[in-house]
């Protein structure tokens, strides 16, 4: 009985950690509401994971919360154009445009390039 107990047990976490998913795999799935819950998990994550949960507050229309993740993603070493052109985005939504300015500004010196930061 106890081996039944112990096996049924074991399916069921078994089944729950297949089902459970990636910030990552949320994301790439456009599940946006499912990534923003990880915002309570910030000092868990890191710096891609952040941003990830950034762009789904962007993408959800809440840019004050898609800067606070930036930022966090930031300071945990993201460094990359793309960031800051996304945190620009977000000033410029909420009429921060010193803000936004500045940022497309760093995203241009990483990569003066990128055709989407000019």
């Amino acid at each position: 009985m106890k081996s039944k107990i112990i096996s049924l047990l074991l399916l069921l976490f078994v089944t729950q950690v297949s089902k459970s998913q990636s910030i990552e795999e949320l994301f790439e799935n456009e599940e946006f509401e499912s990534v923003i819950k990880y915002a309570e998990k910030a000092d868990e994550l890191n710096g891609e994971e952040l941003y990830y949960v950034g762009f789904s507050f962007f993408m959800l229309d809440d840019d004050a919360n898609a800067i606070k993740m930036y930022d966090k993603a930031i300071g945990k070493g993201l460094d990359d154009d793309f960031i800051y052109l996304q945190k620009g985005l977000s000033f410029r939504y909420t009429n921060q445009n010193v803000e936004a300015i500045r940022n497309f500004e760093i995203a241009v010196e990483k990569n003066p390039e990128s055709q989407e930061n000019h």
